[in-house]
């Protein structure tokens, strides 16, 4: 299938972090387009998880590696010779960035330098995506968020170990393509807001607790009520990455003609941002999270106790990204409000044990997604 004008028949992809979340999801999207798909995995997948409900094992040429083990990833990339990598690999839940952050900062700085620094030696993949986070900008009070939210061109800041590791990560990657980018795929960076839906195994994200609790228990409990948080379903959240990639040009060492860099040697990344940018009951470009409880639980029929703190500790407090640039470029609108994708969330909790009716599902809203590219 093109989009674009890329080919993604028989194109070779490589998915890291395969076996999460979106990593899963991506995989079924890009196979659904025609694609071989590689990706790396854990060596014990949850089995609730998008990857294993999809079946990818069966799909996917799978090896478990660390990508912070530059000789692992060295050898892969050399073995697969893909042409686009989706770089998702990451320690990337602010907890386990504070319990462990020389962790943190190991797999989601080196990981990301390693695979880089693969295709800049090996002189393979035509284009890399790699995928950051609404976390780079650190902790802002409503005050000073910007009107609309941050822009594509903002400037990363710190905050935590996870925060501060993807905006060091950026830097990196904006470092490398300007430095070598002759040597290098074309690379695009992305930010994505909180992504939810089908297959999601992580309990602690706010938008799964709050629909399983109002339709097990038609109680929610919000422990902090004030956080402001953007979010998008996965299906546009994959879409978006799937555009982004195929709007990229052929990298520096795929051109014949070696043409010098742009002038004025600024920084010429693209980056890409996907969220939702409308919520219901407010005119800010987030919604806080007793917002979220409230409309789920207005969606399910369940109670909404209030009660708790305002802000979570160690938590920034606002995050929002502005994504008008990336709708112009990329021609992409999330498909999805937050209500539709919760109403549709909701459906996966109704049907949770029934294995392959939740892969139905699944393969539904795949199927959905690709027939909208174009």
């Amino acid at each position: 299938m093109i989009i674009s004008g890329f080919d993604w028949q028989n194109a070779k992809v490589l998915v890291t972090g395969a076996s999460g979340f979106k990593g899963a999801w991506l995989c079924a999207a890009v196979r659904q387009l025609g694609a071989q798909v590689y990706g790396t995995v854990r060596s014990q997948p949850h089995p609730a998880s998008a990857y294993k409900i999809f079946g990818l094992d069966d799909i996917v040429v799978a090896a478990a590696i660390d990508v912070s083990d530059h000789q692992q990833v060295y050898d892969l990339v050399n073995s697969i010779e893909p042409d686009v990598i989706f770089h998702l690999a990451a320690k990337a839940l602010v907890p386990v960035g504070l319990r462990d952050p020389r962790r943190t900062f190991d797999v989601n700085i080196n990981g990301t330098l390693n695979i880089i620094e693969a295709c800049r030696k090996l002189r393979v993949c035509s284009r890399m995506l790699v995928c950051s986070t609404d976390h780079v900008f650190g902790n802002v009070e409503p005050f000073n968020l910007p009107q609309g939210g941050f822009k594509e061109d903002a400037r990363v800041s710190y905050g935590g170990p996870y925060d501060t590791s993807k905006a060091a990560m950026e830097l990196l990657v904006r470092s490398y393509h300007y430095t070598f980018w002759s040597e290098l795929p074309a690379i695009g960076i992305t930010r994505c807001a909180n992504v939810f839906g089908f297959g999601d195994t992580n309990s602690r994200r706010i938008i799964p607790e709050f629909v399983s609790s109002a339709k097990r228990d038609r109680f929610i409990k919000v422990k902090y009520k004030r956080n402001g948080r953007q979010f998008i379903y996965v299906t546009d959240a994959v879409a978006g990455y799937i555009y982004a990639v195929s709007n990229l040009a052929e990298g520096g060492h795929r051109k014949k003609d070696r043409q010098p860099k742009p002038p004025g040697r600024v920084p010429f990344t693209p980056t890409f941002h996907f969220a939702i940018e409308n919520y219901e009951g407010t005119q800010e470009p987030y919604i806080e999270a007793g917002g979220v409880a409230e409309l789920a639980a207005k969606l399910f029929g369940a109670d909404v106790d209030l009660s708790g703190a305002d802000y979570a500790p160690n938590e920034n407090r606002i995050q929002a990204l502005n994504c008008a640039a990336t709708r112009k470029n990329l021609g992409w609108e999330p498909k999805f409000s937050l209500s539709q994708g919760l109403n549709r969330l909701g459906q996966w909790y109704e049907s949770r044990n029934d294995s392959s009716e939740l892969r139905k599902m699944m393969q539904d809203d795949v199927e959905t997604l690709t027939s909208t590219l174009r």
